[in-house]
């Protein structure tokens, strides 16, 4: 039985479905592990949720080179889709 969801990790699945999205610094280099956002969430951060979310299969990991740092991009997958289908419904 899956675990319910926290309310962050709804709205950052909202927001990212939304249009918005994630990036995760993964170069060894002086900014891995940053998280950088596309525009400010209008809810409290909490990187926790980010991972707990990407852990239990909700979102997805897309890998892309900026200025030649690795970062990766997290998005909504159907997994998450379905999830935020069912709680409109």
């Amino acid at each position: 039985m899956p675990r319910k969801l926290t309310s962050t990790q709804i709205d950052y699945l909202q927001w990212i479905h939304a249009g918005n999205s994630i990036h995760f610094c993964t170069e060894v280099s002086n900014q891995l592990g940053q998280i950088v956002y596309s525009s400010p969430p209008t809810f409290k951060k909490n990187h926790r949720s980010i991972f707990n979310l990407l852990h239990s299969g909700y979102l997805s990991i897309k890998e892309e080179y900026s200025f030649g740092i690795r970062w990766a991009i997290l998005f909504i997958n159907q997994k998450g889709l379905r999830l935020l289908e069912g709680n409109n419904g």
